[in-house]
């Protein structure tokens, strides 16, 4: 049963991090989160502890807790993650995707609903993105590899989050997750993993770009 409360914990505080509702280097208070969660102390500690391991909040014994920074450094590591795991996945799961998905994800990239607010647009975009990626990670058989690109997409869409609600980031990925697309539908592996380098190689850009502006 605390198992269970832990997990649970677990999920609620990670999806208020990735949501934007527990900000950036924001405090986190434990009894908030017991009032809030009506769950006790024991599993708000352990949820938080397995938070910590994945570096998405930082434990200050006998100070306090915060939600972690994204900084260059912690961007790097993503990005660098991101460089060595998913030319390869996709190179190897280029037969894997299926035609009739491919066109239909190329689709709702070029021709979006009309009448959409910018933060809805900018949450339709993220929502494609993680599709997309999840799409090809998940495609192929390395459970190893799912857990760790499950952690790195975790810091992902934060990063995501932040860069496209300033500069919008969504916008460059368009045409390039397009091309990634079109090289499955071609089932040329090489170009496949050509673009997906490039993907991710241009958005590594695009988010130092943006951190170093705002440090400035």
């Amino acid at each position: 049963m605390k198992q269970g409360k832990t997990n649970l914990a677990y999920e609620i505080i990670k999806e208020k991090i990735l949501s934007g509702e527990l900000k950036t280097l924001s405090d986190i208070s434990e009894d908030r989160l017991q009032s809030e969660l009506n769950i006790s102390r024991t599993p708000i500690r352990e949820a938080l502890q397995k938070l910590e391991q994945e570096k998405l909040v930082y434990i200050y014994p006998r100070k306090g807790i915060i939600v972690s920074g994204i900084t260059v450094e912690l961007l790097n590591e993503v990005y660098e993650m991101r460089e060595l795991i998913e030319p390869f996945v996709a190179k190897n799961v280029c037969h894997k995707l299926s035609e009739e998905w491919l066109i239909a994800m190329k689709h709702s990239l070029t021709e979006p609903p009309e009448g959409m607010t910018p933060d809805e647009r900018k949450a339709y975009y993220i929502d494609l993105d993680k599709q997309l990626h999840h799409q090809i990670i998940y495609s192929y058989p390395n459970t190893f590899i799912h857990n760790i690109m499950g952690n790195i997409y975790d810091h992902n869409h934060r990063i995501f989050v932040l860069t496209s609600s300033v500069n919008e980031k969504h916008n460059v990925s368009i045409p390039e997750h397009v091309a990634i697309i079109e090289a499955f539908l071609e089932r040329d592996p090489d170009k496949v993993e050509l673009r997906m380098r490039e993907h991710i190689t241009s958005s590594r850009r695009n988010a130092i770009e943006y951190l170093i502006k705002k440090y400035q």
